[in-house]
């Protein structure tokens, strides 16, 4: 594998890494980023669906 790896982004992220961390911290919180969207859903968002297009869009 390590000699099949290639950088991603064009060289601007090394590894496969930032996936692991993102995982990592799912287990730490246990929460997913379905559960962190749900969580948004039922507060701040007020059941309003057109926020995730200002909050999570990039």
């Amino acid at each position: 594998l390590a000699k099949r790896a290639r950088p991603g982004a064009g060289g601007m992220i090394p590894d496969e890494t930032h996936f692991l961390n993102a995982l990592m911290e799912s287990v730490e919180t246990k929460k997913t980023p379905a559960d962190e969207l749900m969580d948004h859903y039922n507060g701040a968002w007020a059941g309003d669906l057109n926020r995730i297009f200002a909050e999570f869009s990039y």
